[in-house]
């Protein structure tokens, strides 16, 4: 639950608010929790190349504790699943988990931790929501692949097309802009009827 809402209040225009500290404890706490999933994980598969994937949601915290938008982490991780079986690449484990800033979902693999990176980049850039989820990528000591180790350029804002790291900063674009890009691409991704007959979009108007 969160402090400053009610589980309705989630899912209407009305937005939650999280304070900073709330935020950066859970950031805290999805780290720690990679770090001890990637031993807990290391110990069940021995003998097996480990590497980890993280599914979230690309943007602000009081978005992303809405329950509109929750299933998306779990759709582009099964997403990178079906690449992963399609390579022929095994999948060890897979899971969910909701923080107080909204919800992950993860695997594992037993693969080399940059051909995931890879493939996690080609979902990000390609696939319809792609632009809507960060897909952090781990090896099997909770070390982070970037963009940049792998030769990729910063990923654009979800509104322009400056760096997100840059508009984000300087909190460029407000909650109803990014808002109002963010059902656009999901609208456009399954289809405007569809959308509109969602029951939580219909709850929030």
């Amino acid at each position: 639950m969160h402090s400053s809402c009610s589980p309705r209040d989630c899912d209407r225009k009305k937005y939650c608010v999280l304070s900073l500290q709330t935020v950066l404890a859970a950031r805290e706490l999805r780290w720690k929790n990679k770090k001890l999933l990637a031993e807990s994980l290391a110990q069940k598969f021995p003998g097996h190349r480990l590497a980890l994937a993280f599914c979230t949601l690309r943007m602000p915290a009081s978005l992303r504790i809405s329950n509109l938008y929750k299933e998306i982490v779990v759709q582009l991780r099964d997403v990178l699943a079906g690449a992963l079986m399609d390579g022929a690449i095994q999948i060890l484990d897979y899971g969910q988990e909701e923080y107080e800033d909204g919800p992950s979902a993860w695997l594992a693999s037993d693969c080399d931790e940059r051909i995931l990176k890879r493939m996690a980049i080609a979902i990000e850039e390609g696939h319809a929501l792609g632009s809507l989820v960060d897909i952090d990528v781990t090896d099997a000591k909770a070390r982070l692949i970037s963009r940049r180790d792998m030769g990729y350029a910063p990923r654009k804002c979800l509104v322009c097309d400056d760096e997100a790291a840059v508009c984000s900063a300087g909190q460029r674009h407000s909650l109803s802009e990014i808002e109002a890009h963010i059902e656009a691409i999901i609208s456009d991704s399954m289809g405007q009827e569809a959308w509109d007959s969602h029951d939580g979009h219909k709850e929030r108007d």
